[in-house]
């Protein structure tokens, strides 16, 4: 919303794979709707089946309208829908492996970037710990909504 208001291009990270909101094709064939379960390799019931789903999604969408958050924080700003929105995006972040995903097509402006949902925390092996503790400045650590301990 900040960067809609201050007409700048932005960067938007998704956790799942949605066709409608990567502008992308499908093929409920051989790709598997999100909630379906099913597999690449799917008899012809499970095909059907998961055309079914996919039009369902088409009608009620996985992800939520930004409407009233827009008019909550940034009401001078027209609205713009979903649609209009991931036309705007600069770069697309999508929680998927290219390796250990099904095939799907992405767009130019996507990228496929695996594991990012964070594990328990962990200790700092010394070699970084030492890096962290020598640090004057301080450290600016990245997190893709992920919840750091501290």
């Amino acid at each position: 919303m900040l960067a809609n208001k201050l007409s700048l291009p932005f960067i938007f990270s998704s956790a799942h794979y949605d066709p409608n909101l990567h502008r992308t094709p499908f093929n409920p064939a051989y790709m598997p709707a999100f909630w379906s379960g099913f597999t690449d390799k799917m008899t012809f019931r499970e095909r059907v089946i998961n055309s079914v789903l996919y039009t369902l999604q088409l009608i009620k969408p996985t992800m939520p309208s930004f409407k009233n958050l827009i008019a909550k924080y940034v009401p001078e700003t027209p609205f713009m829908p979903n649609s209009e929105l991931t036309k705007s995006f600069l770069l697309h972040i999508i929680n998927g492996d290219i390796l250990m995903d099904y095939l799907i097509p992405i767009a130019s402006n996507a990228i496929l970037c695996g594991e990012l949902a964070a594990g328990p925390a962990k200790t700092l092996i010394y070699r970084i710990e030492s890096f962290v503790e020598k640090s004057i400045e301080g450290l600016v650590i990245v997190s893709f909504g992920s919840i750091i301990k501290s």
